[in-house]
């Protein structure tokens, strides 16, 4: 996973947020997660130290044959997130219940923006077709251009598997595809 460079220090001096409306702490919050998740550390216990530093609550779900789940959850559970490590190359999936995609994928959008200028391409989901045309759900996919293992950023809904669809949740997937 690559490294955020200019929000990487905004997130060590941050702390999850509680004390706002949930959608105010569940974007902070977001955010948070998405950085340390897309954060490059040294090893897997930095990894997870960064969250633990960053105030977020932990609980370790063992899968067997050494495939562990790691689950960190920010106050007023606003937002969590589930970093796997095991046999398989790790990731992280970050989840709202206040944040629909569209947000979602604006949001996470301009923090690629900012960070790196033209390092991500970006590419949509389908939405759901239910939708009237000017409001159907948009969600993103970012892919990392120009290295070897590119780092990969899906959002979809977080209440039904790999779906487009606006029903006010949203779920981010961050890995390295190898």
């Amino acid at each position: 996973m690559r490294g955020f460079g200019l929000f990487l220090g905004m997130v060590f001096a941050a702390a999850p947020v509680a004390a706002q409306s949930h959608k105010e702490a569940a974007r902070a919050n977001v955010a948070i997660a998405v950085e340390l998740c897309g954060a490059s550390y040294p090893g897997s216990e930095a990894w997870l130290g960064a969250f633990r530093a960053a105030g977020f609550a932990e609980r370790v779900e063992n899968l067997g044959n050494g495939d562990l789940n790691y689950h960190f959850t920010a106050p007023a559970d606003t937002a969590s997130a589930v970093i796997y490590l095991g046999q398989m190359a790790p990731d992280c999936t970050v989840t709202t219940h206040y944040m629909g995609v569209t947000e979602t994928s604006q949001m996470i959008g301009a923090m690629l923006a900012q960070r790196s200028p033209g390092k991500y391409l970006r590419s949509g989901l389908p939405g759901s077709t239910a939708a009237p045309a000017d409001q159907s759900p948009v969600c993103a996919v970012f892919t990392e251009r120009g290295v070897e293992l590119p780092e990969f950023i899906a959002i979809s809904s977080a209440r039904g598997g790999n779906i487009c669809i606006e029903d006010g949740t949203s779920r981010i997937y961050i890995a390295t595809l190898v």
